[in-house]
């Protein structure tokens, strides 16, 4: 069994200090079967360029009146070697976020609390030691849980996407 700590310690003039404690974990219960999970309290500070400047690509306006958002997030999940060329994982995943930042009618603006729930699934097969192929499928659904907005998804995140490589 696997057990890291962590603690990530953030100084800025502008927003203060904070102190973020994570925790992960990974059990191999046989040599085909492990399970693994994490939780992190988490902070982000509104970057200079959302609190001070005209985003020229999206003609997004700054907001220097941003809070950080903070909160937390977490995985469960499954890794299962199927065969020596073939392994799967399955992991659910969440966070809840406080004063989430966001573009609200072209400026940037923290829209409140934010739940974040979802599931991914990856298969790949190892053609050869340097090729292999991936399968993966997200989805996600993260929901606006206050305000006006309450119970819209967040528009910059889709419910679902497949990917292959």
């Amino acid at each position: 069994m696997q057990l890291e700590l962590g603690l990530r310690q953030n100084f800025n003039t502008e927003f203060g200090s904070s102190a973020n404690p994570s925790v992960g974990t990974r059990w191999d219960i046989t040599p085909a079967i492990a399970l693994r999970g994490s939780w992190v309290s988490v902070r982000r500070n509104p970057g200079l360029d959302q609190l001070y400047l005209f985003d020229t690509v999206h003609g997004w306006l700054p907001n220097p009146k941003l809070d950080p958002e903070t909160g937390s997030a977490w995985t469960a999940g499954v890794d299962l070697n199927i065969s020596s060329t073939l392994s799967a994982q399955l992991t659910y995943f969440g966070n809840r976020l406080e004063d989430r930042i966001s573009v609200v009618a072209g400026r940037w603006e923290n829209i409140g609390l934010v739940k974040t729930n979802g599931f991914e699934a990856g298969v790949r097969w190892r053609i050869t030691p340097q090729i292999s192929a991936l399968i993966n499928y997200t989805y996600t659904d993260a929901r606006i849980e206050t305000d006006a907005e309450r119970g819209l998804q967040l528009s910059t995140i889709p419910f679902s996407v497949a990917t292959r490589k």
